[in-house]
């Protein structure tokens, strides 16, 4: 991990965004032209790249690119906004002519970004609920560390190895986010049938806003709801509201939390996007076993496991009650 070569730009500071827009605008922004992600460095593009890889000349490839911004105007600690793997990092500033990287500036001049970073990729982490956001206190290690508007982290051994184990767990985060609910509600329930065939395919890796996913078939977790009679697993008498369509509001929730780390656990054996590892809990259930302390999550877990344990065993999904609670980190 000491060995891996990363750069950290700090975007939307400096004395020329005070006044101008910044040349740093697109670094978030797929590329219309090519689907590509072109990066500018504040300030001037000019990197060091013998700082990533001391034998580098003119650029270095397989780099991790970390995009930070402060906090606020008030406080000045990082947030990890975004990052892209892989990407190519050039020691000097090449043109933005004809890449559809046009501006017009506050002044009213158009201008043209720059760019010195080039990826196929760019995770936005923007949108991440605040438990799982990384903030550099930039006072535990030196409040001129971002100066230069970008850091290559060589003098913060420890702070890189945290930034790189960060970004290498966010692949095992469990999103049932909203979104995810909202489209689970919004959709007819898969057959029998069909639910059965699906169980039976390899669970799909996907690129999302918020790194890797194992991507969700949202009529099977209708299914789930449909097959509970909208009543909750935790706890039957729990209720909620009516939906639009008429059902108690219950949210799927998958058990084992489909993860890409957690799915190439059980890859051997069984996808985790399937019925079998579905529940059905109300809201309140759902978001204390996200959020709820230990013990909370404990009794929840416990109480869903007892009761799904047969259907998980039934597709050869073989896990224990302390594999599970070690899986949520409880």
């Amino acid at each position: 991990m000491s060995d891996e070569k990363i750069i950290v730009a700090d975007l939307n500071s400096g004395r020329y965004t005070e006044e101008l827009t910044g040349h740093e605008l697109f670094n978030l922004d797929k590329n219309e032209l090519d689907g590509k992600y072109y990066g500018y460095v504040p300030p001037n593009n000019d990197v060091n790249i013998t700082k990533i890889q001391s034998s580098a000349k003119g650029s270095v490839s397989g780099v991790l690119v970390v995009y930070v911004q402060a906090i606020s105007k008030m406080d000045k600690n990082r947030e990890i906004v975004a990052y892209c793997e892989n990407a190519t990092v050039y020691a000097t500033s090449q043109s933005g002519e004809n890449m559809n990287r046009d501006f017009m500036d506050k002044d009213g001049k158009r201008n043209v970004a720059p760019y010195c970073i080039v990826s196929d990729n760019l995770i936005d982490l923007r949108l991440l609920p605040s438990e799982h956001k990384y903030i550099i206190k930039i006072a535990d290690y030196n409040y001129y560390m971002f100066r230069k508007q970008r850091s290559y982290l060589e003098k913060y051994p420890q702070l890189k190895a945290d930034i790189i184990s960060y970004i290498r767990g966010l692949e095992g985060i469990d999103f049932d986010d909203s979104v995810e609910q909202n489209k689970i509600q919004n959709v007819q329930p898969a057959t029998a049938k069909f639910s059965s065939e699906y169980g039976n395919m390899p669970d799909e890796i996907i690129d999302t806003s918020n790194g890797k996913a194992i991507k969700r078939n949202h009529t099977v977790a209708k299914k789930v709801l449909v097959d509970s009679q909208y009543k909750c697993l935790y706890d039957m008498k729990h209720t909620t509201f009516s939906t639009v369509a008429g059902n108690p509001y219950m949210e799927g929730h998958h058990l084992i939390p489909c993860t890409v780390t957690n799915s190439k656990l059980f890859e051997i054996t069984s996808k985790l996007d399937r019925e079998e590892n579905i529940v059905c809990i109300c809201p309140n259930c759902h978001k204390a076993i996200h959020y709820g302390d230990n013990s909370t999550k404990r009794r929840l877990i416990k109480v869903l496991f007892d009761k799904q344990k047969a259907k998980l065993q039934s597709v050869k999904i073989d896990i224990t009650l302390e594999i599970l609670f070690d899986l949520y980190k409880v």
